[in-house]
């Protein structure tokens, strides 16, 4: 039995990402411009049970050991200049340098689209550093949205983006899940071991005494420690790796509104709303991975889509319609299944007043063998690939 299929099949992880998404994704906003974030690993680790050898990983974020090795690989042409601290300081000045920087050096982690459209980084991770060329072109391609003279949209955007991650207070809600790796995966392998109940080759390639003087207590605790061992772990390495998409929609009015729902843009006295409700679908595609942001993004409604970094969950955040967002992604293998669908904590308080609303499974298609993800749509054939 191998390491994964502990984590995900025997601890049921898939129940506890249903349980822990809308829990810290509660984020934000959406209506035409969409911001794609990968904030990675928001602190480092402190755990007694890292080896010696491996003393860097107290001292320099995961990601930045990431950027040296995909430097020397030749895979990027030049570090990020991005430092995943500063997004999780919880200091506005560090965030607005964080978003800053994601926008300089985007790589893979900084994407924006404009009514489903990319308009700045790329898909495939290629986009390296933003020249004049490139930063002149989204420059233009804000005019319809933020308002300002041509040479300061692109900066209001960028403040926008780091006042919303600021007030929403999302990133110290995902940094304590992320937190929830307290011994690293050097002390969290044991408790692997102790789960599946056989012989732990991390401590026989050591050696009886030095195991015995370093493990021993990680392979005394009881099974259900272990238990909750590996999966605080596994949710934590969730969380490390996610995705974010923050959507924006500009209020017409400009008034300020609520500040619960509503953001306000100073510089160009604009206001932005953001709401709420969860959506979960499971994908096991990548080529509906590749499409289903695009998709979903020109619904109006939703707040936020975030991917695991098992590529194997979409969780959908907003008040659009889910047969609405469901019918927008129709193609999916046969083991493509809805998750979840769960009503915002205000809509929670009138479910007893309403009839419970029933989801089917799907269909499966005649022509390609996959999964329609709605069951009463009239068509044969699938069409969005």
């Amino acid at each position: 039995m191998s390491f994964a299929s502990v984590l995900f099949g025997v601890l049921m992880l898939p129940k506890l990402i249903q349980v822990l998404i809308p829990c810290f994704y509660y984020l934000i906003i959406l209506c035409f411009l969409m911001v794609f974030v990968k904030p990675k690993c928001g602190f480092i680790p402190v755990s007694k049970f890292i080896d010696e050898g491996k003393a860097i990983k107290r001292s320099i974020t995961r990601f930045r050991m990431h950027q040296a090795l995909k430097l020397h690989q030749e895979e990027i042409l030049e570090c990020s200049k991005y430092d995943p601290i500063d997004l999780f300081s919880q200091s506005k000045d560090r965030i607005h340098k964080a978003i800053m920087d994601l926008f300089t050096t985007p790589q893979n982690n900084f994407r924006v689209f404009l009514n489903g459209s990319l308009i700045f980084g790329a898909l495939g991770g290629t986009a390296s550093t933003t020249n004049f060329k490139i930063g002149e072109a989204f420059e233009d391609a804000l005019k319809d949205v933020i308002l300002g003279d041509h040479g300061l949209r692109t900066r209001s955007f960028l403040q926008l983006i780091a006042e919303t991650v600021y007030k929403s207070g999302i990133m110290s809600r995902l940094l304590e899940v992320q937190k929830l790796d307290t011994l690293d995966i050097e002390g969290a392998i044991h408790a692997y071991y102790n789960i599946i109940s056989e012989p732990c080759t991390v401590c026989r390639e050591l050696g009886e005494e030095k195991a015995l003087d370093r493990y021993k207590s990680l392979h005394s605790v009881p099974l259900d420690e272990s238990l909750k061992i590996v999966r605080d772990f596994q949710i934590a390495t969730t969380a490390k790796d996610c995705s974010l998409l923050i959507s924006f929609r500009r209020r017409k009015d400009g008034n300020s509104g609520s500040s619960y729902n509503s953001m306000y843009l100073e510089s160009t006295n604009q206001t932005f709303d953001y709401k709420k409700t969860v959506v979960s679908v499971e994908l096991l595609c990548s080529k509906c991975r590749q499409k289903v942001m695009k998709l979903i993004a020109m619904i109006e409604g939703i707040t936020s889509i975030v991917l695991d970094p098992s590529k194997n969950t979409v969780t959908v955040i907003g008040e659009a319609d889910p047969v609405r967002i469901i019918k927008k992604v129709r193609k999916f293998r046969k083991s493509a299944t809805i998750v979840s669908i769960s009503p915002s904590k205000d809509e929670k308080k009138d479910d007893k007043k309403d009839a419970a609303v029933v989801y089917t499974t799907p269909k499966t298609c005649q022509r390609c063998d996959v999964w329609y993800v709605i069951n009463d749509d009239p068509y044969y054939y699938c069409s969005i690939m």
